[in-house]
């Protein structure tokens, strides 16, 4: 511990890591969607669209499978192109002038179960005598099989949507003089969606944790902290052998563990599983925003039917509100479509290695029969 002690005292420039980076995709709920992924490269790939990139994808796809440059010209795509028995192509780029075209397999998070010869062999019928068949995914797949047996090598190929992008992105300089700006914006959102999902590796940070005498110690201390945050978590959703789950249950209130919070459900019958407090803690307690100590944030949040009346009724419950905020309660107006974090609380942590220890017991110390957001739950369902 002191070795690792003074290591961490030495470091003066580490990285800044990106990690996940939330896109368009990420928020809208559609970053593994294959059907969204095929449309936007239908979109892209079309040189007439109107978002001004002309050819850099097409261009980009030769230059990275290894044809030659204009294998397609003037050309359409087709998308969900029905082959034999019924099966469909999810891309098909065919040439109008030539008998040329590509066979495009979008695949996210599936394995490669689709017949390929048989997609070959339909687009060959209609007289395209010179086509290639190309599975894009998130990794590499090995194209041997029954599956692919009819197609000669150089006419098959499999590569990965982020050296796809990579490629785009490298070229993308040449074409950015005529490019719609808000489809550009479009395209870095889908180039950073395939990022996050693929998991690419920073070259910093890869620099950084392969530098001689780094990996075992941040090794080391990445397992310090998994250990720790390990301990939070299983005391705020009321593990097994957490000293808060006998405190939460005697409030009827059902723990429901999420991603990175937990919410503690009302069980009383009245809120119909509809008002909860939701408490945020993983990062506000481990990895505080800039400025800010650790901390728990704990709201009281109602939805759907219940989140209409307080709405219909908002007058009335605003006093409900107005009677706790000397006791710490601040209303709030963040919502969403079903669901409104109606008011909160926070709970300092302000020694976190005297606190972290006690963190069943300081939560214990608010949440209890007398924390005015239990109070004001009950209020809003007495008046209902």
């Amino acid at each position: 511990m002191e070795q690792l002690q003074h290591w961490i005292e030495s470091l003066s420039n580490i990285p800044v890591s990106k990690g996940w980076q939330r896109s368009l995709m990420d928020i809208t709920g559609v970053t593994h969607h294959e059907n969204m992924w095929s449309d936007i490269y239908s979109f892209f790939f079309n040189p007439v669209e109107e978002h001004g990139l002309n050819d850099l994808f097409i261009r980009s796809f030769e230059q990275l499978i290894g044809i030659k440059s204009n294998f397609l010209n003037d050309f359409r795509i087709v998308r969900e192109y029905v082959a034999e028995n019924n099966n469909r192509i999810d891309l098909l780029l065919i040439d109008r002038d030539n008998p040329h075209a590509i066979i495009i397999e979008n695949k996210v998070n599936h394995s490669l179960s689709n017949d390929l010869n048989l997609y070959y062999q339909t687009v060959q019928k209609k007289s395209y005598n010179d086509v290639k068949v190309v599975v894009l995914g998130l990794k590499k797949y090995e194209l041997k099989g029954k599956r692919t047996s009819d197609i000669a090598q150089g006419n098959i190929f499999s590569i990965t949507h982020i050296d796809l992008l990579n490629q785009v992105m490298s070229n993308l300089p040449n074409y950015e003089d005529d490019v719609n700006p808000h489809h550009l914006y479009l395209l870095q959102e889908f180039y950073k969606n395939i990022k996050n999902i693929t998991n690419m590796v920073d070259q910093k940070e890869l620099a950084f944790f392969c530098h001689e005498g780094n990996m075992e110690k941040i090794v080391r201390v990445h397992d310090i902290y998994r250990h720790i945050r390990d301990y939070v978590v299983t005391v705020m959703e009321c593990g097994k052998n957490s000293l808060l789950r006998n405190r939460i249950m005697s409030l009827e209130l059902r723990p429901k563990p999420e991603r990175d919070y937990v919410k503690y459900v009302f069980t009383d019958k009245r809120a119909k599983d509809q008002m909860m407090l939701t408490v945020f803690y993983r990062k506000n307690i481990l990895r505080p925003e800039h400025g800010q100590c650790p901390h728990i944030s704990v709201v009281l949040e109602i939805q759907n039917s219940l989140m209409e009346i307080v709405k219909n009724n908002i007058s009335e419950y605003n006093r409900l509100v107005e009677m706790y905020k000397a006791d710490g309660v601040i209303p709030s107006e963040t919502k969403g479509k079903n669901w409104w974090h109606y008011a909160r609380m926070v709970i300092p942590l302000n020694n976190l290695e005297e606190d972290l220890p006690r963190l069943a017991e300081i939560v214990s110390s608010v949440i209890n029969k007398e924390c005015p957001l239990l109070k004001l739950g009950d209020s809003i369902l007495n008046s209902i």
